[in-house]
């Protein structure tokens, strides 16, 4: 089985560690990076090599929507999953909206790792379409 590469923008060490352990218990096989400023976002979305990010909402000095945005920029088929710990439905939806494949609630992690095979496999599903319609036009 394929190793996902995980990005996660995380600047809580404790709520990283949860996150690992969680996808250690669901048998993901997985390597994760955490970082958590803009500049260590930036340069390993540009540097490129991740099946997906996870981002906390709430940073210091940055959040979740501009790492969205940033990743809509330079690798716009990355899927993106909001990961935080309080989260209203408005603030959800509104992370959907703009383009989040997904949010998990930290209080419900439990759904992260099927949220993650979910997008994965959607993100699979919707790079074959395209090659399937860029190799009907030719």
């Amino acid at each position: 089985m394929k190793k996902i590469n995980i990005l996660l923008l995380e600047d809580s060490k404790v709520d990283a560690d949860m996150i690992r352990k969680e996808l250690e218990e669901e048998g993901l096989c997985f390597n994760l990076t955490r970082i958590e400023t803009e500049n260590d976002f930036i340069r390993h979305v540009k540097n490129g090599g991740y099946d997906i990010i996870l981002s906390d909402y709430n940073l210091p000095q940055f959040d979740g929507l501009s790492a969205l945005q940033i990743t809509q920029d330079l690798a716009p088929s990355l899927p993106f999953i909001i990961v935080t710990g309080s989260l209203s439905e408005e603030v959800a939806a509104q992370c959907i909206q703009r383009g989040a494949w997904d949010y998990v609630v930290k209080e419900r992690l439990f759904r992260l790792s099927s949220s993650i095979n979910k997008c994965l496999a959607l993100n699979i599903a919707k790079t074959s379409s395209q090659q399937a319609e860029e190799t009907r036009k030719k």
